[in-house]
């Protein structure tokens, strides 16, 4: 999976968080923004902890 797939998959994940709050899950703000910062710090760190295992990776 190259790291532009996974950036895809960051942006993906927090669209579906948007729709879910927006037309399902009744959240508080507090709650909606600490969903999405836990999300994103797993996303981020799955990102950076295979990040030099990426397919297409150039080296610089």
């Amino acid at each position: 999976m190259t790291n532009a797939t996974k950036a895809q998959v960051v942006v993906l994940v927090n669209a579906l968080l948007v729709l879910v709050t927006s037309f399902g899950v009744d959240l508080a703000d507090g709650q909606r923004a600490a969903v999405e910062g836990a999300v994103n710090a797993a996303l981020a760190l799955w990102v950076g902890l295979t990040y030099k295992n990426s397919s297409k990776r150039v080296d610089g």
